[in-house]
């Protein structure tokens, strides 16, 4: 009887931890309203975001990659945004290992763009070394690993307003790298704000059956263990 009892105590409890979701777990989470007014360089949090950034040219442009890069001010000095142009952008690295359907999600628009102008995001799995003091980097290089053309890379367009978009990346992987530029934009504007990254521990680790549920479970045994003592 009591071996009988401990394989059912012991089908049940892996049961209840198998339904058990595990709660989402932030990996990037960015509005880039913690300073005021307009900063020039990659988003750090010295200029006003809530992360360090870096910056990168993917495409041909001229000039310093930094001075295409800011975060400014939309109505109010708390309401800020990341921009860029000339084929330049932000990115940022995070690792989804252990995570599964991790999520991005993030506002765009554009601004004074013209024809060809393409708002663009993506990612690339790997390593990408070579940063300068500013924290940018070229990768319009073909024979850098990194190049842009290597990038799983999804073209927006255009937008008069802020359109929140998501992406499911990759799970499992040490390094991403996601990005946001904008396309042939010559002193156009991309726009990004309200980033977030978020991913479910895979194969449910880490969790922990619901209060509720173990208190079934409890109950359960200690009725079959009353029944068996009255007999």
């Amino acid at each position: 009887m009591m071996k009988k009892l401990l394989t059912v105590v012991g089908i049940l409890t892996v049961v209840l931890m198998l339904n058990t979701k595990a709660e989402a777990v932030i990996l990037l989470q960015e509005d880039f309203n913690t300073g005021s007014g307009t900063t020039v360089g990659v988003p750090t949090i010295t200029n006003g975001a809530d992360n360090d950034w870096f910056g990168a040219r993917f495409q041909t442009g001229a000039g310093a990659t930094s001075a295409d890069i800011n975060v400014q001010s939309q109505g109010s000095s708390t309401d800020q945004y990341a921009s860029f142009e000339d084929d330049a952008g932000i990115l940022y690295n995070i690792s989804t290992v252990g995570y599964v359907d991790a999520l991005l999600s993030f506002d765009w628009r554009t601004n004074g763009t013209e024809s060809g102008d393409t708002f663009t995001y993506g990612y690339f799995v790997g390593t990408i070394s070579g940063f300068d003091a500013f924290r940018t980097i070229d990768l319009t290089s073909p024979v850098d690993p990194a190049n842009f053309t290597n990038w799983t890379g999804f073209a927006l367009g255009t937008a008069g307003s802020f359109t929140n978009q998501t992406l499911t990346l990759p799970g499992g992987q040490s390094s991403i790298w996601i990005a946001f530029w904008l396309n042939d934009g010559n002193g156009d504007e991309g726009r990004v704000d309200n980033i977030l990254i978020d991913g479910n521990l895979g194969a449910n680790a880490g969790a922990v059956p619901e209060p509720a549920s173990m208190m079934l479970l409890g109950s359960g045994l200690l009725g079959v263990l009353g029944i068996r003592k009255k007999k």
